[in-house]
């Protein structure tokens, strides 16, 4: 009884500290940018503050429908962010924990096993963003040549000692990887907190081999049942939906073969030359999603079942999670 308080005691500890890190005050001077999709300047304001209420003004172009953070950080700026202060904003945590590894682990699992179909049977695979390396660690176990990109020191530095991993710790234009000299390149849940999304998806493109494959997941950011409140997050510099995901795929040369569109947004592209012509293919985008921020208001969540559900199962689950962490179950 004594050690079932006791972890129920340092559980709620975690959880009040993790909401310290998440609510302390981030900010970035930036500056004003065009559309990094179309080149559009003429932008709508559709959110000022993120989840966390940190100050953060983001528009959607008007043109293609890219919603971006404008201002947006410098480059030295995002580098300091990554390497100094993510991990503790966005976890509560500086090296990977086991409440974080029983998570990632799971989820590893079902994303390596749902994509594998679509994938070649070998080759040299690269995951951009690959954390502590619990996915590229399947990716090698299954017979592929396994490369990581991770900017994180003490994540990447995990993946290397308990897994033996190949993960480069930096950003992805730092990586020394050679032109054609990859099959598949994976990006999950990374590709929104860049600062030049189309110049990374330019590099996949030089980097692989002709026909090679683009895995691409993002949070889907047209959610109708989500909180309009918990729309924007400050380490999100760009926010993609089905439509600007796979027009900004076309734009760097691929063509999209399948994709999934729930709570996240996920394409599989693979690599074409030469790059398609009429990439803009979607005009409707901006207004379609304009039209969904004005409609999907606060008042509109609030006065809905959905947030009277949804924070006391989230808040049931993260602590049976930390529970299960504490007690060594398996993911």
């Amino acid at each position: 009884m004594g050690g079932r308080i006791r972890n129920d005691g340092r559980v709620m500890l975690d959880l009040l500290r993790e909401f310290r890190e998440r609510t302390r005050r981030h900010a970035f001077e930036g500056s004003v940018l065009a559309c990094a999709l179309c080149g559009g300047t003429d932008h709508a304001v559709v959110g000022r503050r993120d989840r966390w209420l940190h100050p953060l003004i983001t528009v959607c172009c008007k043109t293609c429908g890219l919603v971006f953070a404008n201002p947006m950080p410098s480059a030295e700026e995002v580098e300091a962010y990554y390497q100094r202060d993510y991990r503790q904003h966005i976890s509560g945590i500086d090296e990977p924990d086991g409440r974080y590894l029983m998570r990632a682990r799971k989820g590893c699992r079902e994303r390596f096993h749902a994509i594998k179909s679509d994938m070649p049977a070998t080759g040299r695979w690269l995951d951009v963003g690959t954390a502590a390396g619990e996915f590229l660690k399947l990716v090698k176990e299954n017979g592929y040549e396994a490369l990581g990109i991770e900017p994180s020191p003490s994540f990447a530095a995990f993946a290397r000692r308990e897994y033996g991993l190949e993960v480069m710790n930096c950003g992805w234009q730092d990586a020394p990887i050679a032109d054609a000299s990859l099959d598949v390149v994976t990006i999950h849940h990374v590709l929104e907190h860049l600062r030049a999304p189309m110049d990374a998806l330019a590099a996949f493109h030089r980097w692989l081999r002709p026909g090679g494959i683009l895995y691409v997941s993002v949070p889907n950011i047209y959610r109708p049942h989500r909180s309009p409140m918990s729309r924007f997050h400050f380490a999100h510099l760009y926010n993609f939906w089905p439509k600007t995901l796979v027009m900004a795929g076309l734009k760097a040369g691929f063509e999209p073969l399948h994709g999934r569109d729930q709570t996240e947004t996920t394409v599989i592209f693979r690599r074409v030359e030469p790059k398609p012509a009429d990439w803009f293919c979607f005009p409707e985008s901006a207004a379609e999603l304009r039209r969904h921020f004005a409609e999907h208001t606060n008042l509109r969540y609030l006065l809905s079942a959905q947030p009277h559900t949804r924070l006391p199962r989230r808040l049931y689950r993260s602590i049976r999670q930390r529970l299960a962490a504490r007690k060594g179950a398996p993911g």
